[in-house]
């Protein structure tokens, strides 16, 4: 694969894609951290300005390898006037919806993630589905799914909003094939892995939540965060055919809460660099990972950025239903 030295223009519009939910994120933040979310933003901006090229408005994908026609058609359009677009709907409660799985049956579904342990004493947030304004997207269909993945590796890379998704999506995939037939390994914080033997699907979590080296682990040193140093088991994620990456909350964390003591930026350690720039160039340091480790006619690659923390002290203003007033924004 040719090895270029910017960010490619097809895997960094997705950047762009996951901003649809920003603004969910300032409603769950305290004062401060919205404002370094907001730098943390228009750093990502920053980082896919590098190609000129680059448009919000083109199609929001990203190295997709060829399809067969058997799979064309899974989303249909509604009408040919308005292009569909799965980010841009609502959702909608259906009270006869069938639940995809039960918590109980996720050995490996963490307690802080399950509603049920925490004392919610109902089950109407498993009501509810998006619904896509001009498009027609089909029910989950998790054999369906190992079907489509048969013979695949997924990586699933990021902080704990990355993990949500890894232990979301296999219980998804554990929930429709006997137990006997998966194989698991979910004892450490940093590696999980769900594995459908008949099918041969693997999906993998690391935890990662700056996506550049972090050297936390030595007693009574000080936190280094390598801004110019792409994650010490990067070797690991090579040869997935999807990968999934994610980074942002760890960046505003503040106060006591802040993981680093230090930055090492250009051969040297400082105490202070603004918090966008220090942001920057961690995602060109991982982008160019992207670019001279990834082939990107055989790999789909996605980032998604900052969305909806799941343990905010403010509760999201204790809604604890989908937020369906349009006039939010940014």
């Amino acid at each position: 694969m040719e090895t270029k030295p910017k960010v490619t223009q097809k895997w960094m519009l997705c950047t762009f894609v996951s901003f649809i939910s920003c603004f969910i994120f300032l409603l769950c933040q305290h004062d401060n951290e919205a404002g370094h979310f907001r730098a943390i933003r228009n750093a990502m901006l920053n980082v896919a300005s590098l190609d000129d090229s680059f448009s919000p408005s083109e199609n929001l994908e990203i190295s997709k390898p060829a399809r067969s026609r058997e799979d064309e058609g899974d989303i249909i359009q509604k009408n040919n006037k308005n292009k569909c677009n799965i980010f841009e709907g609502r959702w909608v409660y259906n009270p006869m919806k069938s639940r995809y799985y039960e918590a109980p049956q996720c050995p490996f579904l963490s307690e802080q993630v399950s509603c049920q342990k925490n004392g919610r004493p109902d089950f109407d947030y498993e009501n509810w589905s998006w619904e896509g304004h001009d498009c027609v997207i089909p029910s989950f269909n998790g054999r369906d799914m190992l079907k489509r993945l048969r013979g695949k590796r997924i990586i699933i890379v990021g902080d704990s909003l990355n993990r949500n998704q890894w232990e979301s999506l296999a219980c998804l995939l554990y929930s429709t094939i006997p137990p006997s037939r998966a194989h698991l390994d979910y004892s450490s914080g940093s590696y999980k892995v769900f594995k459908a033997k008949d099918y041969n699907v693997t999906v993998e979590f690391y935890w990662d939540p700056f996506l550049v080296q972090f050297d936390s682990n030595n007693a009574g040193a000080p936190k280094i965060l390598r801004l110019e140093t792409i994650y010490l088991l990067s070797r690991h994620w090579q040869g997935a055919d999807i990968m999934v990456f994610n980074t942002g909350h760890w960046w505003v964390h503040l106060g006591k809460f802040k993981a680093w003591d230090l930055f090492e930026h250009k051969g040297q350690l400082i105490d202070e660099l603004k918090l966008e720039l220090a942001f920057e160039v961690a995602m060109r340091t991982w982008a160019n990972w992207i670019d001279q480790n990834v082939n990107l006619t055989k790999t789909t690659v996605f980032f998604r950025s900052i969305s909806p923390e799941h343990k905010t002290q403010n509760g999201c203003y204790n809604k604890t239903q989908p937020i369906t007033d349009t006039s939010h924004s940014l």
